[in-house]
């Protein structure tokens, strides 16, 4: 099995859902006034089925979760987490069983939708993945998590302008979203290259949507695409905002995309101004990043040189 959907059920056995309802801890034993509910009973046994998991023991888990859905059988989050350890057994059919049952007891269930999706990935029934991150979108519009998953699993089946057409239409109604022009922006880039990927980004700038993380884009596919000038003139107003809402990518590229432009000056400086905004300016040191400046402009003026003798050449 892939070691991150391993991860992915391990989480979901130990969170039940992570939603609505957790586990209660077990407590030590005392005399009260009232005695414990059958809904008491079935936390706590499903806490003993989280300790369990965690310890890798998925059968242990497993009769735990059973004795929990004994006492509470109306509780979805249980089914999650019975399935997810079925799926560390490698016991798919049991586990889809598991999850059916949870969206039957609460439709609303994200996690078993995110659970059943990860297993039909995992088994590679992409269709049916999709179907079940659709559904997490409608859920979860905001989690950028879940959008994230639904738009990978259309890249994984050749799906490029659903990819597209996804994020658009959130954009459409939430031009706010900036993950998701960042979505559009990357879903283009693969689709259509660099340069459409410019454009695009050009335009969601122009439409009003100018975050750091749209700009940072369209500087290091500039960057990408060869044009020093213009990668500097998207990605130098970045200094002036939070350092962290910016990729220490997006710096690394202006201060590379200076050093091109044979201006090393300028690239030390950068660098050392982002590290004043991030509020380590001890980690900067003037003589390594003079070195490591003038080593990029060496580096694209040898470029130069062999471009120019092979033209020469030819």
């Amino acid at each position: 099995m892939k070691s991150w959907l391993l991860a992915t059920f391990v989480l979901l056995a130990l969170c039940g859902g992570c939603s609505k309802k957790k586990p209660v801890e077990a407590r030590p034993s005392a005399v009260t006034s009232q005695s414990p509910t059958l809904q008491d009973k079935a936390e706590a046994a499903w806490g003993e089925g989280n300790r369990a998991a965690t310890r890798g023991d998925f059968w242990g888990a497993i009769a735990q979760y059973d004795k929990a859905i004994g006492l509470d059988p109306d509780l979805a989050e249980l089914y999650v987490a019975r399935g997810s350890a079925y799926v560390a057994q490698q016991n798919y059919n049991h586990a889809f069983a598991d999850y059916l049952t949870a969206i039957d007891r609460d439709p609303q269930l994200a996690s078993a939708y995110y659970a059943r999706a990860s297993l039909y990935w995992l088994l590679g029934e992409l269709d049916d993945a999709e179907r079940d991150y659709a559904t997490l979108v409608r859920l979860r519009p905001d989690d950028v998590f879940f959008a994230g998953l639904y738009a990978r699993v259309l890249y994984d089946q050749g799906k490029g302008p659903e990819m597209e057409n996804f994020y658009r239409g959130v954009l459409r109604g939430h031009p706010e979203r900036e993950w998701a022009a960042f979505g559009l922006l990357d879903a283009v880039q693969n689709n259509a290259g660099i340069s459409a990927a410019i454009t695009e980004g050009e335009k969601l700038y122009a439409s009003g949507i100018r975050g750091p993380g749209v700009r940072g884009f369209i500087g290091n596919a500039y960057f990408q695409n060869k044009n020093n000038d213009e990668a500097v003139k998207w990605l130098r107003p970045l200094l002036e905002q939070d350092a962290n809402e910016v990729s220490l990518e997006s710096i690394a590229t202006l201060a590379r995309a200076l050093a091109n432009t044979h201006d090393t000056a300028g690239c030390v400086d950068v660098i050392r101004a982002y590290r004043e905004r991030d509020g380590r300016p001890s980690a900067f040191d003037a003589t390594s990043e003079q070195i490591r400046c003038q080593n990029w402009e060496s580096e694209v003026a040898s470029a130069d040189v062999s471009a120019n003798t092979e033209g020469t050449q030819g």
